[in-house]
């Protein structure tokens, strides 16, 4: 069924609330998909999956803002792993002072290599707190 052809033949049915139309002495109600596990009219697929690409790419929008906002920390110890940034609440060994698996004293180490991840050690480590700990 072409979208909108002939919509203004469609009627709605006061007892079922469905789309209906007549094609001679057969009633024809409008095809229903379902979708995500919602059922919806045909004529309202388009504008629902426009409605559904919108809203995840607000939700894509508002997970991005959020990850510019809280400075994304890489974890040297899940490197090869999936997940592997430190984020404030989303991050299981995060805590309010930093990542709970750095438990020793810094070291003068900003710039020399890793032996972990194979990076430099800067800032933007998770187990960098003025210097590298672990």
């Amino acid at each position: 069924m072409e979208e909108n052809a002939n919509s203004q033949d469609w009627k709605l049915d006061p007892r079922t609330h469905k789309r209906y139309r007549k094609i001679g002495n057969t009633i024809e109600y409008e095809t229903e998909i379902t979708v995500g596990g919602v059922t919806i009219p045909q004529s309202q697929l388009v504008d629902f999956n426009r409605r559904e690409l919108e809203r995840k790419q607000k939700e894509n929008e508002e997970l991005n803002r959020r990850a510019r906002e809280e400075k994304a920390l890489f974890c040297p110890l899940f490197a090869s792993r999936m997940h592997s940034a430190c984020i404030k609440g989303e991050c299981a060994f995060y805590t309010e002072t930093g990542c709970q698996m750095s438990k020793s004293e810094p070291r003068a180490t900003q710039g020399k290599k890793c032996p972990i991840s194979n990076r430099n050690c800067n800032t933007d480590c998770a187990l960098f707190k003025q210097g590298c700990t672990y």
